[in-house]
């Protein structure tokens, strides 16, 4: 066997047992409630203290802190429409306002939508939203429109103070503020230009096992996300059927591009791993990248993957397969409404 294949497949290997070690890796070991609010630690003791603005969960008001961290993080995570930058973000805790300047005092970390309240003013809502009952945030979407997002404060007090246990710091002085030094700030949202080298890259097949792009009909669809402050995804044409279409994807961030591999399963097979993406597609607001590889252009048969970005590579939430194509819809809502192989615990198909 060549020794360029050789290690395609080793690589497929390790990285495949990856995407499901990582479903376990850091499992939620503490979930409760508290009126409004939820609170979720982790194995490391890593607490989170949230609600959510609507049933549809469009924005989510966040208290985190580790164990041994100084400092409560406060953050906002925008389902929803995203806040312009370079404006004033306004939170109103019954008549109190308080006004954040974005890129400054209010700012983006590691995912693209979660904003952090930052200095001394942080502190100030902080101490501001533990005896209130309700809080207002308002701002200008990236659309231009005005955006006022109200949070019930029922339940903050006792999750936090529950928390506080958990950290054996019940009645130490609350603190807020620090950035999470963990995360990167966000000063770009525009994916990183495609590398030419990657592209040299990809046209040799003995690497990628594709076509060249020049060869394929929808060889020009060259698809490229910001996933992250430091991560950008590309998804690149590389054979071409009927009506299956297949990508590569590849992410980069500052120090190298990595070809991402996935995990794939067929009747009388079993599990194995894929770099093929089968018509793809994207969810930039939840980092979500799903595929339908049909096993016929009918669609009665065939396989979808959902995977989440996870920071270095995509997670698996839910893998669907029918391998009979027998012309039965019969229990399908949609097409490509197969039985469900593999589901992650704290996946929730998303409802129409």
């Amino acid at each position: 066997m060549p020794r360029n294949k050789k290690r395609v497949i080793s690589s497929i290997i390790a990285l495949f047992s990856l995407v499901f070690s990582s479903a376990s890796f850091a499992q939620t070991t503490i979930k409760t409630a508290f009126k409004d609010w939820q609170v979720n630690c982790d194995q490391y003791n890593t607490c989170i203290a949230s609600t959510s603005s609507d049933l549809k969960n469009s924005y989510t008001l966040s208290f985190t802190r580790g164990k041994y961290q100084g400092s409560w993080e406060i953050s906002l995570i925008a389902n929803g429409a995203d806040p312009k930058q370079n404006q004033v973000i306004k939170v109103d805790i019954e008549g109190n306002e308080i006004s954040f300047l974005a890129n400054k005092e209010f700012a983006a970390y590691g995912s693209l939508n979660q904003y952090y309240f930052l200095g001394e003013k942080a502190q100030k809502l902080f101490d501001a939203l533990t005896p209130a009952n309700e809080a207002k945030i308002s701002f200008i979407d990236l659309d231009s429109n005005s955006q006022t997002v109200g949070f019930s404060l029922n339940g903050m007090s006792a999750s936090l103070l529950f928390i506080d246990d958990k950290h054996n710091r019940v009645g130490s002085k609350h603190n807020a503020g620090d950035p999470p030094s963990y995360k990167t700030l966000v000063t770009s949202r525009e994916p990183d230009p495609f590398p030419d080298m990657l592209k040299r890259e990809h046209e040799k097949p003995t690497i990628s096992g594709c076509e060249p792009m020049s060869e394929l009909v929808h060889g020009g669809d060259l698809q490229s996300y910001r996933l992250d402050a430091e991560n950008t995804l590309y998804l690149v044409p590389c054979t071409a059927g009927a009506y299956n279409f297949s990508y590569i994807a590849y992410t980069k961030d500052g120090y190298e591009t990595r070809m991402q591999l996935f995990a794939s399963f067929w009747e009388g097979y079993g599990w194995s791993g894929t770099q093929y993406l089968v018509n793809p597609w994207f969810n930039e607001k939840q980092n979500i990248l799903t595929d339908f590889a049909k096993g016929r252009g009918l669609g009665d048969c065939g396989a979808t993957g959902v995977w989440q970005w996870g920071g270095y590579s995509f997670k698996l939430l839910q893998y669907t397969a029918k391998s009979s194509c027998d012309g039965s819809f019969e229990e399908m809502e949609e097409i490509g409404d197969f039985p469900v192989i593999y589901q992650d615990k704290n996946y929730s198909p998303p409802k129409e």
